[in-house]
């Protein structure tokens, strides 16, 4: 029987005001054998990691959000976490030629910082098949130009699941078709005409979760300490 993890949204009124998205190298402590040695679990290509900061948390709802998200995190739940913006490691909006004014808020109402709403939603087409496990793969930006670069994270959405990678080596061609390297390596093969998403969404969980919460004072202020994240496969 395969297993289908529950996936929660992280909740729009928990913000991030710092990230960074890396891959490569990763692997999860495993615990000590019985002899005593350490046990890691490497992942081939690595996994995706995110680190977060988290603003002061300050009104009611964002408090009763923070102490849910930390009991989620602390039972080792699989996250949903849209990259935040602005950020270098994502393409500008201007570049793609839209806004984050022309986005949507989360269902709940709320955007990310300053109640910016998340999407604009910018997206370019496979040009060819890829397989489960490439480093690579051929997308079209000849409308776009070469706005795509080493160090951008990208994106898919493979049957209902967020998949984010980091372009690690780009080539053009004459008509901007990109070949574009990328860690961790694809999840789910791709098909042409699948959309490559500038906005990237991870699956995550996060593997500080007992040391993520600082504070409660007086039950209605939260903090947090960084949150290392990390790619959960699903």
């Amino acid at each position: 029987m395969t297993y289908t993890p529950t996936i929660y949204d992280w909740p729009g009124t928990v913000v991030p005001v710092n990230q960074v998205f890396r891959a490569g190298g990763l692997s999860i402590m495993g615990g000590m054998t019985l002899g005593g040695a350490s046990v890691e679990n490497p992942e081939p290509g690595g996994r995706g990691e995110l680190v977060l900061e988290i603003a002061p948390i300050a009104n009611a709802d964002a408090n009763l959000a923070a102490s849910w998200l930390s009991s989620r995190m602390l039972n080792g739940a699989v996250l949903r976490i849209p990259l935040f913006q602005p950020t270098v490691q994502i393409v500008a909006d201007s570049v793609l030629g839209g806004s984050t004014s022309a986005g949507v808020l989360w269902s709940n109402g709320f955007g990310w910082a300053g109640n910016v709403p998340w999407r604009f939603d910018p997206a370019a087409s496979v040009t060819a098949v890829a397989a489960k496990g490439a480093s690579s793969f051929v997308v079209n930006l000849t409308s776009l130009g070469q706005v795509l670069a080493i160090g951008h994270v990208i994106g898919f959405h493979t049957a209902g699941y967020d998949f984010a990678h980091i372009v690690t080596d780009i080539a053009y061609d004459a008509t901007n078709q990109a070949t574009v390297s990328i860690n961790p390596p694809l999840r789910r093969a791709l098909a042409v005409s699948d959309p490559m998403k500038f906005r990237p969404i991870m699956l995550a969980t996060c593997t500080n979760a007992r040391d993520a919460m600082t504070n409660f004072r007086f039950g209605t202020s939260m903090t947090f300490n960084p949150l290392r994240l990390v790619e959960a496969l699903v």
